[in-house]
């Protein structure tokens, strides 16, 4: 299973990158936000550190979605239908990252794009 160059290691991501965005309607959902966001940031003319600032909490808010959606993966493949306490408690808690990083990226959101329209 190990990679044996780069352009593997890089077509391993991408099946997972396409994988996610086939079978993960949360991601599409926080890809279209994304592509939203983008937009106003250049409508709005946000400085060069306010982008970057924009752009690492996407980033953290897709990122923890791709790793809830590979722990409930890994979930699956061990326990399958059954619904295993310890397994609950850990989708449960993979899922509340994705949350609270997405209720941080829409404070940020608001202290960079709010003063903007005023």
């Amino acid at each position: 299973m190990k990679n044996r160059n780069l352009i593997e290691s890089l077509k391993n991501m991408l099946d997972g990158f396409i994988y996610s965005l086939k079978h993960e309607s949360n991601l599409k959902i926080h890809f279209f936000i994304a592509i939203v966001v983008f937009a106003l940031c250049t409508y709005l003319n946000l400085s060069a550190i306010e982008f970057c600032i924009v752009v690492i909490v996407i980033a953290f808010v897709i990122a923890t979605e791709m790793i809830n959606t590979a722990i409930e993966q890994t979930i699956n493949l061990c326990w399958g239908n059954k619904i295993h306490p310890i397994a609950k408690i850990a989708k449960d808690i993979a899922s509340l990252s994705v949350f609270v990083a997405s209720v941080c990226a829409i404070i940020i959101g608001y202290l960079i794009v709010l003063p903007k329209f005023f």
